[in-house]
């Protein structure tokens, strides 16, 4: 399917698993755009279902992964304005004229040791050791699109999830710049499956049976999905956008005695999870954010 050529909606087509169970032992990757993996039955459609039973040694069941990240074209523009709240799509920039409406752009925030004193980030202590989880110097990606330009004032399509206060932030200040990201994959979807992995309970510095990765991805969806007696279940990297998880479950049938893993576990932006559950027995984070994740 993937060597398929997209239609005209950007679609290559679906692999189709019909109801019963498959022994898979290794890594399913989907790498390319339009392609959906869907199962048979489910929990919405009344029918036998379609079991995937991981066998083997512990590995990843399913890799939904583009390739390489954003890449910056020309030079930003920085934020002129003393104070943009948490919620705002508009501001002034140096100089909007080299954007376009459509424009994808990251809009950069970054950590200075100001901030993380103004949070007490930089007070955190475990065990006698220091836990500074975000380093001054680094910067938080916030992917939008240019919705609209008036004058020197850009609207985004989406909201700030943060404010951005000179006070705090300058040097070096918020600023804006486009991007490419050409290895970025979109229009993937996963359907009715239930994949059962071995019940084992190892601690999370061990090989583990996981469920799903994504990253380099856009506009994609996992539905009705279950995942028993995996560990360390979904991880969604930074650089997955415009995602929907609905109705996906993770169940455990033995509990983990050593450090819990996260069984969703999301560095990505504009996310919905709906319907999502963990059930079982425990010891499991089940859901974790990252240091620099953007959200929501």
């Amino acid at each position: 399917v993937s060597a398929r050529t997209p239609d005209d909606k950007s679609f290559r087509g679906a692999v189709l698993l019909h109801s019963g169970t498959y022994n898979v032992s290794r890594t399913i990757t989907i790498a390319a755009s339009g392609v959906v993996l869907r199962g048979s039955g489910g929990n919405d459609q009344g029918e036998a279902e379609t079991v995937i039973n991981m066998t083997g040694d512990p590995f990843l069941f399913l890799r939904i992964a583009g390739s390489g990240s954003w890449q910056t074209l020309g030079d930003p523009a920085s934020m002129t304005e003393a104070y943009v709240p948490s919620g705002s799509t508009s501001f002034n920039v140096s100089d909007a004229s080299i954007f376009n409406v459509g424009d994808t752009v990251l809009v950069r925030r970054p950590v200075t040791a100001a901030w993380i004193h103004l949070l007490g980030m930089d007070t955190l202590v475990r065990n006698g050791q220091a836990q500074t989880w975000i380093s001054a110097g680094s910067l938080v990606n916030i992917d939008r699109v240019i919705a609209a330009i008036n004058g020197n004032q850009v609207t985004l399509d989406v909201p700030l999830t943060d404010s951005f206060d000179s006070q705090f932030l300058n040097p070096p200040g918020g600023t804006v710049v486009k991007y490419a990201f050409p290895g970025r994959i979109s229009q993937v979807g996963v359907e009715h499956l239930t994949v059962i992995a071995h019940p084992v309970n190892v601690d999370i510095t061990e090989p583990q049976y996981t469920g799903l990765s994504m990253s380099a991805v856009i506009d994609a969806w996992i539905q009705d999905v279950t995942f028993q007696d995996t560990q360390n279940t979904v991880t969604i990297s930074s650089t997955v956008k415009q995602t929907t998880f609905d109705r996906v479950s993770v169940k455990h049938t033995v509990a983990h005695t050593g450090d819990g893993p996260a069984d969703f576990a999301s560095s990505g932006t504009q996310l919905l999870a709906s319907g999502c559950s963990v059930t079982g027995r425990g010891n499991t984070w089940a859901a974790v954010t990252q240091s620099r994740v953007t959200m929501p």
